[in-house]
């Protein structure tokens, strides 16, 4: 059995039996950084643990064993010890390079994370863009309806004012007409 020491081994896929999930600032979160191609318990054929119980196969994301698979027990204080890697261990080449792209996945899924959130707030903020211009747009409509209506209203008022005031006038013009013809026949001799 070839077990690495727990401090330089981190285990990707699932969470294990007491371990809490989280993960120390010197390794990444506990997560395959790609999808495993295959639950940890649906191999075959089956690699039964000293206890006599099929163990999960896993992928080492560990810088010394990075992309090699292993079953094991799950770690519970007290519980089963069992421990076996299915893959020969990896030249420095390959060690360097599957590294690499582990953290190039990492590296794109936190980039990722952070767009799909920037595209949130600014998703928000085209929703409140549209909001305040749908609101400006019915003010608009509101002034456009006002000034029409105070537009009827004066060609009212013109036609009222209009009106009179032409009546008026002509009642002035026709009573001065009246005065001057009347003082026209009276200097005519007759």
């Amino acid at each position: 059995m070839d077990r690495s020491s727990g401090s330089s081994t981190r285990w990707y896929g699932a969470s294990l039996p007491g371990s809490s999930g989280g993960s120390s600032s010197s390794f990444p979160p506990l997560s395959s950084p790609i999808p495993y191609r295959e639950k940890p318990m649906e191999y075959s054929p089956a690699v039964l643990r000293d206890c006599g119980m099929k163990s999960p196969r896993w992928i080492s994301w560990s810088l010394k064993n990075p992309g090699r698979s292993t079953t094991h027990a799950p770690y519970v204080s007290g519980g089963c010890s069992f421990f076996r890697w299915h893959d020969p261990a990896a030249t420095s080449f390959l060690r360097d390079l599957i590294g690499d792209l582990r953290d190039c996945c990492v590296k794109s899924k936190k980039e990722n994370e952070m767009l799909k959130s920037e595209l949130g707030d600014v998703e928000m903020q085209l929703l409140q863009t549209k909001q305040k211009l749908d609101d400006e747009e019915k003010k608009v409509v509101s002034l456009q309806n006002d000034a029409n209506r105070t537009r009827n209203e004066m060609r009212s008022l013109k036609i009222f004012i209009f009106f009179p005031s032409l009546c008026l006038s002509l009642c002035y013009v026709g009573s001065d007409w009246y005065v001057e013809s009347t003082e026209m026949w009276a200097v005519l001799p007759m």
